[in-house]
């Protein structure tokens, strides 16, 4: 599997472009925005909260040393390799499950039994793959 910024990048131009709609003054308009973003950015395993933060801290930590280069793309984690590919699958989730692979995102490492979980779902991921 390619890594993420292989993954995002295609998709980082038209999220530009949806989120420069939420300066519009148009309430309508803002909502729509909201709304493709959020669920453009679900459908890359991604939370719109995580981006902002990451992209505030970027361009803050740029701010003050503008001289370095930002770090390059951190590589994906194993479980967030199975998140993606259980995303992509169009395998439909609980509202329960949804939330937890949603949760586990941002973690570093996990619990024996949320490894045991997500095992569950990427096999039935695959399953329906084929």
């Amino acid at each position: 599997m390619r890594g993420v910024a292989h993954r995002v990048a295609p998709d980082a131009d038209l999220i530009g472009k949806i989120a420069s709609r939420l300066e519009s003054p148009h309430d309508g308009e803002v909502v729509n925005a909201a709304r493709l973003a959020v669920n453009r950015l679900g459908s890359l395993g991604l939370r719109i909260g995580d981006v902002m933060r990451q992209g505030v801290f970027a361009a803050s930590a740029s701010a003050a040393n503008c001289d370095q280069r930002p770090d390059p793309v951190r590589p994906l984690r194993r479980h967030q390799r199975a998140i993606m590919e259980i995303r992509a699958s169009g395998v439909p989730l609980s509202q329960w499950e949804s939330t937890f692979v949603t949760s586990l995102w941002t973690k570093q490492s996990l619990s024996e039994r949320q490894e045991s979980i997500l095992a569950d779902l990427l096999a039935t991921a695959r399953e329906a793959r084929g």
